[in-house]
C-alpha cells in the first residue's frame, strides 16, 4: 500500500508542474519522449531495453541538432531521459483492449 501511495504522489507532482514554466521546445522533447517511452515499454515489456530505445532516439536528434546548426543542448537530453522515464512508468501499466471497432486504455498499477 506505501508504494501505490509514493507512486501516486510522485505522479501527482509530476503532472502538476506547470508546464506554462517550461520553454516549448522543452515542452516538446518531455512529451515526444513521454510518447516513445510509452510506446516502446507497452511493446517491449523491458523497462532497460525501453529506456535505452527512447534516450538513443533523442540523443539521435542532439547529434543531428549538432551536425545541422550546431546545437547540441545537454538540457534538452535532460528533458528527453525525464519524459522517457515518464513513458516508460506509463507504459507499464498500460493495457490496451480492443473489441470489433472499439479501443480502450486501462490503466493498472504493476508492483
Amino acid at each position: 500500500m506505501n508504494k501505490l501511495l509514493l507512486s501516486g504522489a510522485v505522479m501527482a507532482s509530476l503532472f502538476s508542474y506547470p508546464t506554462f514554466a517550461i520553454e516549448k521546445d522543452k515542452q516538446l522533447h518531455l512529451g515526444v519522449s513521454t510518447a516513445i517511452g510509452t510506446y516502446s515499454q507497452y511493446h517491449l515489456e523491458d523497462w532497460k531495453t525501453s529506456m535505452l530505445v527512447c534516450s538513443s532516439v533523442g540523443a539521435v536528434k542532439e547529434v543531428y541538432d549538432e551536425i545541422d546548426y550546431g546545437g547540441f543542448d545537454s538540457k534538452d537530453m535532460v528533458y528527453n531521459v525525464i519524459g522517457c522515464g515518464i513513458g516508460v512508468f506509463t507504459g507499464n501499466m498500460l493495457t490496451v483492449l480492443k473489441q470489433d471497432d472499439t479501443v480502450a486504455l486501462s490503466f493498472e498499477i504493476k508492483f
